[in-house]
């Protein structure tokens, strides 16, 4: 059974200071990243989490989420978007083309699904109320949230390593796919590996490495004031063999304990 070991979910609605939406004013901690096209490039919006540093892991799932529908209307992600894509790597390889990258795991989408690898799930923001339970872009408009699981990666990575991913979808209109972020520190809700900080990946020439944080309300990344982590969940299980090796270890310790106290109790016998 897979285990949460990174999470960085969605924001979870304060109810004492309101932190969900354009009615949040300046304490505002829900915003949405797209990517787009400039110079020829395409850019998708990214960010980075540590694996756990106990022991070697197995990522099963990478769980993101994306407003990815106008609230109003009867529009289903088949009929906006063709296509979606996961991609991710380690940290080290952040000079490779995003093609090459570990995982690249896609699949085509039909009305609101996409296959046993590629699930889709409609959420709201935890203990909110309408109309705040969905959410409101800078313009004012409304947008359904969407849960998008990747599942079965079986991608084995080794204790404390650092992972740059990003998602992105084909369009089929003018509605770009986008990433759901949050500031962490009005998010209410655990922010693991949160560092203030997004990414945009160049799809086109491999990564770009400008990394976007809000050094001044001025700042196009800012939009309302503040900086940003892209949100994300991570489940994993012990890699093969890491847990027996673990085991083993303790086995050894224990071992090695129990011949020290006989060995103590013989010197001191009578």
């Amino acid at each position: 059974m897979a285990t949460l070991v990174v999470d960085r979910g969605l924001p979870v609605a304060n109810l004492t200071t309101p932190n969900l939406n354009i009615s949040a004013g300046v304490n505002r901690s829900n915003v949405d990243w797209s990517g787009y096209t400039a110079g020829g490039q395409s850019f998708i919006t990214g960010d980075t989490f540590q694996m756990p540093v106990d022991q070697q892991w197995t990522i099963d799932t990478i769980r993101t989420w994306s407003p990815a529908i106008p609230l109003a209307g009867s529009d289903t992600l088949g009929s906006l978007y063709s296509s979606i894509t996961l991609y991710a790597d380690l940290y080290s390889n952040l000079g490779n083309d995003p093609a090459t990258w570990a995982i690249n795991k896609a699949g085509t989408i039909s009305g609101n699904t996409s296959n046993n690898d590629i699930t889709f799930t409609r959420v709201l923001y935890q203990d909110a109320t309408a109309p705040n339970d969905d959410y409101q872009g800078q313009s004012g408009t409304w947008s359904q949230i969407w849960q998008v699981d990747f599942k079965n990666l079986n991608w084995v990575v080794t204790p404390g390593d650092w992972i740059v991913f990003g998602v992105d979808a084909a369009a089929l209109t003018t509605l770009p796919w986008s990433n759901h972020a949050s500031n962490a520190a009005l998010s209410n809700s655990p922010q693991q590996d949160a560092d203030d900080f997004f990414t945009f990946i160049n799809m086109t020439a491999g990564f770009y490495g400008d990394w976007y944080d809000c050094d001044s309300a001025s700042d196009p990344e800012c939009v309302w004031g503040n900086s940003s982590d892209i949100n994300v969940q991570v489940f994993a299980t012990p890699a093969p063999g890491s847990l027996a090796l673990a085991l083993i270890g303790l086995f050894g310790l224990s071992a090695a304990r129990r011949t020290e106290a006989r060995s103590t109790a013989a010197r001191c016998a009578p």
